[in-house]
């Protein structure tokens, strides 16, 4: 299928609009980029009122960023990194992963909207000294990892009005014995996310 606009669909709302204003030509290829940017190719030379040679670009104006922050302490897995595996777009769900869990753990996730740095020991003992409390539990989610693997979901509402939002999101862990104790309380790094949109 050729166009000679690009415009983008929203299933939720069962609407197509157009990106910038359009191109002079037919747009043959049309690809997402891992950051969000839509790019397209074909017979044009024009996109978005500017010259174009056949190829364009759209970025979004607020785009989605999910970075890494503050440092992972290290459980009986090893080191409980936690990193994100899409970008929190508008109207989407955030993911994140962490496959370095220990089996006999419960993992909290975190979320909240500023960051912090607290030894984790001053909140949950025993502790590793390099272990700190590195977001705001605005909101907080108790889940199991299957197989050493932790998947979290944030479902990011479809509002325009959150675009440029910062979040931040962490693991704590909490390993413990047969009995049910707990043995060892752990983070992982934190990822501060912005809410992106188109």
């Amino acid at each position: 299928m050729f166009a000679s606009n690009i415009a983008a669909y929203d299933p939720r709302l069962d609407t197509w609009s157009a990106l910038g204003s359009g191109v002079n030509g037919t747009v043959r290829a049309l690809a997402v980029l891992p950051n969000g940017d839509l790019v397209a190719g074909g017979n044009f030379t024009i996109a978005g009122g500017s010259i174009s040679a056949s190829f364009a670009r759209y970025a979004p104006t607020c785009p989605a960023t999910a970075v890494p922050t503050g440092t992972a302490c290290s459980g009986s897995g090893g080191p409980n990194t936690f990193t994100a595996t899409n970008l929190p777009w508008t109207g989407t769900t955030f993911r994140a992963r962490s496959t370095t869990i220990p089996s006999s753990a419960f993992v909290v996730t975190a979320t909240g909207f500023a960051p912090t740095s607290i030894p984790l020991a001053s909140l949950l003992s025993p502790s590793p000294a390099a272990c700190n409390l590195l977001v705001v539990p605005d909101l907080t989610a108790l889940a199991v990892s299957s197989a050493g693997t932790i998947d979290t979901q944030l479902p990011i509402p479809n509002s325009v009005a959150i675009a440029g939002l910062l979040l931040h999101q962490q693991l704590v862990l909490l390993e413990f014995d047969q009995s049910l104790s707990i043995v060892e309380s752990t983070s992982s790094n934190a990822i501060r996310l912005t809410i992106g949109a188109f």
